[in-house]
């Protein structure tokens, strides 16, 4: 049951491990666990220590890696039977301890010189060293994946509120500590007021995007197209055209319900401006 649970969690993780998966990941592991004490205290042969428990942890770790680490997933399932071999070789020593004058001693000893006690305590811990190993691997997983999706060239840094006359100087400054490919835009900030003449508070914009109307937004401008935009609908004004234009992510002008001569309210210093919506474009916010 539980390997069949863990093979629907999700195995591909885009920029964050979600909460509910890694809560998903902990009760496997932890119903894990609670099957192993139980099964390790009913059952005192060596038989579940050197094929079951191995077979049941290969099922589990697999599931939870989505069946991509196996060679790794191979290797953890072999930690029961070293840690069964310990067992076996650690048990006669403590029989020894068993003949100490000291009671408290040969309490121990004697209890830890059963060879299924050991096996318990072993089996135990390995599925501590499963759910830490699990934990690791996600971890990994969200490190790789970032680093696919990632552009090789995708900026590393962002400053903000620089003043014209301190562009050229920061430049200078960049260029002498090494830094590479160094784009500089325009920046004003504004608030959005209405939408199409709705006010933004009773404007039905999808969830995806509401966001944008809570406080106030960074507004790039610009004369000329900057490089690397993909244009999906409508086209850039140029340095010449008269009126206020706006350039929107395609996504957010679908949850905002406007298209191509839509306009948009912004409050910018305290000043109200339309804007009209001139193209959309594909983002990737991934890439650079």
């Amino acid at each position: 049951v539980i390997v069949i649970g863990a093979s629907f969690l999700p195995v591909s993780v885009p920029f964050s491990l979600p909460v509910w998966d890694m809560m998903a990941v902990g009760a496997a592991v932890f119903a894990y666990a609670f099957v192993v004490a139980l099964v390790a205290l009913r059952v005192k042969t060596a038989f579940w220590h050197w094929l079951v428990l191995p077979i049941m942890s290969f099922g589990v770790f697999a599931s939870l890696l989505g069946l991509q680490p196996g060679v790794f997933a191979a290797a953890f399932s072999l930690l029961p039977l070293f840690l069964e071999l310990l067992a076996i070789l650690l048990a006669p020593l403590f029989a020894k301890f068993a003949r100490s004058p000291k009671q408290w001693v040969r309490d121990v000893a004697r209890s830890l010189r059963q060879p299924w006690l050991m096996r318990l305590g072993f089996s135990v811990g390995a599925v501590g060293a499963l759910a830490f190993a699990t934990v690791l691997i996600a971890l990994a997983s969200v490190d790789a994946e970032l680093e696919q999706r990632l552009a090789s060239d995708a900026p590393s840094h962002f400053v903000v509120d620089l003043r014209r006359d301190e562009v050229a100087p920061f430049q200078q400054i960049m260029g002498e500590e090494g830094a590479k490919d160094v784009q500089t835009a325009s920046m004003l900030r504004g608030m959005i007021k209405a939408i199409n003449g709705v006010p933004s508070a009773e404007a039905n914009v999808d969830e995806g995007s509401a966001w944008m109307l809570r406080g106030d937004r960074g507004i790039t401008f610009t004369d000329d197209l900057p490089q690397g935009t993909e244009i999906t609908d409508g086209q850039w004004w140029g340095p010449r055209a008269e009126g206020a234009f706006l350039s929107m992510a395609k996504n957010a002008a679908s949850d905002f319900g406007i298209t191509i001569g839509d306009q948009l309210t912004v409050d910018i210093l305290g000043r109200p401006v339309e804007l009209t919506v001139a193209n959309l474009r594909e983002i990737n916010w991934a890439g650079g």
